[in-house]
């Protein structure tokens, strides 16, 4: 694995890709030998993994095993990625958020107090995934819900907040449980992109990702009444055209209204 992961870096890959392609094919070659990797052998396995795993997850197997066979320089034909139909919400509800997420993360990992920490605070603030991972404790005041959030590509600086009870709640709890590493959470950025894929693999007619609580929290926000100028000034967007996107709530809203009036 050390060697494919040195070919793909000398290849161009992304960094979030070669990780996601060594830790598939460690779990491949966990259940396949090297010396038996076959065709016959990774079709067998292939539809293993379709049967407990969403095809989005199968399809970047896929895409990770092409991509050693030709490291390999293996003469294998791997089985055409399947059409995903996605017919998905771009964001989800609190309610989806406390039943369907939070209740399943006991199962999943063995400190569930963390995980949730980590996603009540991205689901209540809004927060960029790398601006998250930068963040020290320092730059959360729960006294006062306030963080300080420092983003490295503009240079800029803007204070935002942590929103509901709930989440200052779960972060008190676990930051007391654990003293700081390298940032608030100690968390870094393929451990956590790692938690939103186990949570996805088990979650059904929903994608799972960390934008996916920013969209939410922002939608959340407008359909409170929150002006589209605050929600911009949250979210760090610097052109309000970005934070537009959001004004389709007001529309519903307002829709819902209407059809209240004029039947």
């Amino acid at each position: 694995i050390d060697k494919y992961k040195a070919w793909l870096i000398s290849n161009g890959s992304a960094k979030n890709t070669v990780i996601s392609y060594c830790n598939l094919m460690t779990k491949v070659l966990q259940v396949i030998d090297l010396d038996n990797l076959t065709e016959e052998n990774i079709v067998k396995y292939i539809l293993e993994l379709n049967e407990k795993y969403k095809d989005t997850t199968v399809n970047q197997t896929k895409k990770a095993l092409r991509s050693f066979c030709r490291f390999l320089n293996l003469d294998i034909r791997i089985p055409k990625d399947k059409t995903v139909d996605i017919r998905l919400p771009k964001f989800i509800t609190e309610e989806y958020f406390e039943k369907e997420i939070i209740n399943i993360v006991p199962h999943l990992f063995n400190s569930p107090l963390k995980i949730n920490a980590m996603l009540y605070f991205l689901f209540y603030s809004g927060l960029r995934k790398g601006e998250f991972i930068n963040l020290k404790r320092n730059d959360i005041n729960l006294t006062k819900s306030t963080i300080k959030v420092y983003r490295q590509k503009t240079k800029t600086e803007r204070l935002t907040i942590l929103a509901g009870k709930k989440a200052k709640s779960f972060v008190e709890l676990y930051f007391g449980t654990e003293a700081e590493g390298d940032n608030a959470f100690n968390i870094s950025e393929a451990s956590l992109k790692y938690i939103f894929e186990k949570i996805d693999s088990y979650l059904k007619n929903q994608e799972f990702y960390a934008h996916l609580l920013r969209h939410s929290f922002a939608t959340h926000l407008r359909k409170k009444g929150v002006s589209i100028e605050d929600i911009q000034y949250l979210l760090g967007h610097k052109n309000i055209s970005t934070t537009m996107i959001y004004a389709h709530v007001e529309i519903d809203g307002l829709k819902n209204r209407i059809d209240k009036i004029i039947k």
